[in-house]
């Protein structure tokens, strides 16, 4: 085994360790997560690594000796391979926080950001490339925001995104689990005021949540000073990172916006589907459901001869209520039927379109 190790020249506070093994893979660790060992995608030996001014600006240097001719391949930069920020983590949220929870040689991502109250958008709490993260409490402290005020006529906005590199379903032992659960405090008293989305991964469900933003109704709150945070639990021994997400370009906006309130998802005790409205229409309807539970949701419209002539949803959803515009402008005008099936629940109602 022949090893490299590097120095940011700036503070000389962070380092990667890259070493070639015998069985020819090259992996890769740093100094902020020491237990996590990565491999990178590169083949040959004798790998050299360079000094760079920041985490982002150091790559490695792998001699390809396996055809000819000969040649040095440089690799992503060694920050990458802990991130996935150039892959899938947080690629569709701006400004916040992402990072990963890993599991054996499974990594789990997950990004909250794009916190938006009365216009404003609302930042973490202080964070840079040279914070020290030497235990999970040290993660979690750095998944709040900065306090900000809220009253019953706020505009509330913020996106999450969860998924895992894996997804063949063995990955957790019995009854193991890992939670994602947004909770909105009182700053003062760190009192929990709602539950958002609370996400559980298991063996049942590797589901990814991406470009998912949430419209918070904020009615009924009173005027309060407010966190929201990330809170993420397991009862496994996690490997946790966390790293700040900054952006000064405007929000995109997100494919899919979920509507709810302070107390939705708790109070949500049944399946239901809702009577479009309005109904007769033309040419568009709004279909309106809930779930008590996270699962897939298929919604699908059919003509009076039970063809299918729409898929409006199918997805795996969290527990909330939901709405969706049907634009029936390229269809003709008749009774169509609409069908949701979520779990063992399946229900069906009829419309109208009057062109």
């Amino acid at each position: 085994m022949r090893g490299s190790v590097i120095q940011k020249t700036n503070n000389h506070q962070n380092y990667f360790v890259v070493w070639n093994q015998f069985d020819s893979l090259t992996k890769e660790t740093n100094n902020t997560t020491l237990s996590t060992i990565k491999t990178i995608n590169s083949d040959g030996q004798q790998v050299d690594v360079c000094n760079g001014y920041t985490n982002t600006d150091v790559y490695g240097m792998i001699f390809n000796s396996s055809q000819t001719p000969y040649s040095f391949d440089m690799t992503n930069n060694l920050q990458s391979y802990f991130s996935l920020s150039k892959e899938t983590a947080g690629s569709v949220i701006n400004a916040g926080r992402e990072g990963t929870v890993t599991k054996d040689n499974t990594c789990f991502y997950y990004s909250i950001g794009d916190v938006i109250a009365e216009g404003v958008n609302i930042q973490f709490g202080s964070m840079d490339e040279n914070t020290a993260i030497n235990s999970n409490n040290d993660v979690k402290k750095y998944l709040e925001t900065e306090p900000f005020e809220l009253n019953n006529n706020s505009e509330f906005l913020y996106s999450v995104q969860y998924g895992s590199s894996n997804n063949n379903g063995t990955i957790f032992g019995n009854n193991e689990y890992l939670n994602f659960k947004v909770k909105l405090i009182e700053a003062n008293t760190n009192s929990v005021i709602a539950v958002f989305d609370d996400v559980t991964f298991n063996n049942n469900n590797q589901s990814s949540y991406a470009n998912l933003q949430f419209n918070v109704n904020t009615n009924g709150i009173g005027e309060k000073t407010v966190k929201l945070i990330l809170e993420i639990s397991d009862n496994f021994n996690a490997v946790y990172s966390v790293t700040a997400k900054y952006d000064n370009s405007t929000i995109l906006a997100k494919t899919q916006k979920v509507n709810i309130g302070l107390g939705d998802n708790t109070d949500i005790t049944t399946y239901d589907i809702s009577q479009n409205y309005p109904n007769p229409f033309n040419p568009s309807t709004i279909i309106s459901y809930q779930i008590p539970e996270d699962g897939m949701v298929t919604l699908k419209v059919y003509d009076i001869l039970g063809r299918e002539v729409k898929t409006l949803v199918n997805d795996f959803k969290t527990k909330g209520r939901y709405e969706i515009v049907f634009d029936a402008s390229q269809f003709a005008s008749g009774l169509y039927i609409y069908e949701i099936t979520s779990g063992s629940f399946k229900a069906s109602k009829k419309m109208t379109l009057i062109k």
